[in-house]
């Protein structure tokens, strides 16, 4: 709750010039649809990128990126089910409880919202946001977002 309102004006001052600049929406296209700007979306992805980065502070950057490789590589053999994740978040839980369900096993490596890994896995991936699942070592996104996103796979693709 403190980072929120350490970078609240910052936020309200972007969202401000946002709105102004009247770039969030384009222009209807030629099928009278509206479609969200990819440039607005890479900024809203950076902003959060330094929101992240400023409550991770300093860190050692090439041993959470050999982290982040290490955890992802180690999904790969055997074959498996990683996840990073947050404790109670509602996502991370509901991923716990469908695989479960499923009577996939997994790993669930869980960190805090100022882990430096969660950070490099913006970097790398573009989300900060929980869980981040792989399997067999390739990122397939979150509980119901990503691609495809974990409730999406096809089921006969997790190890077992």
């Amino acid at each position: 709750m403190d980072i929120i309102r350490a970078y609240l004006p910052q936020l309200l001052v972007a969202l401000a010039l946002i709105q102004l600049s009247g770039a969030f929406i384009r222009p209807a296209s030629t099928t009278g649809a509206s479609n969200i700007s990819t440039t607005n979306l890479s900024f809203f992805k950076q902003l959060k990128l330094k929101i992240v980065s400023a409550g991770v502070g300093d860190y050692d950057v090439a041993a959470a990126k050999a982290a982040l490789d290490d955890f992802i590589a180690s999904s790969r053999d055997p074959p498996s089910v990683k996840m990073l994740t947050f404790q109670t978040c509602p996502f991370c839980v509901e991923a716990r409880r469908y695989l479960d369900e499923l009577d996939v096993p997994y790993v669930d490596k869980v960190i805090d919202r100022n882990d430096p890994l969660r950070l490099e896995l913006g970097k790398e991936f573009g989300r900060t946001s929980m869980p981040a699942v792989f399997v067999n070592g390739k990122f397939i996104g979150g509980m119901n977002d990503g691609s495809p996103g974990l409730k999406n796979l096809d089921v006969k693709d997790l190890p077992r």
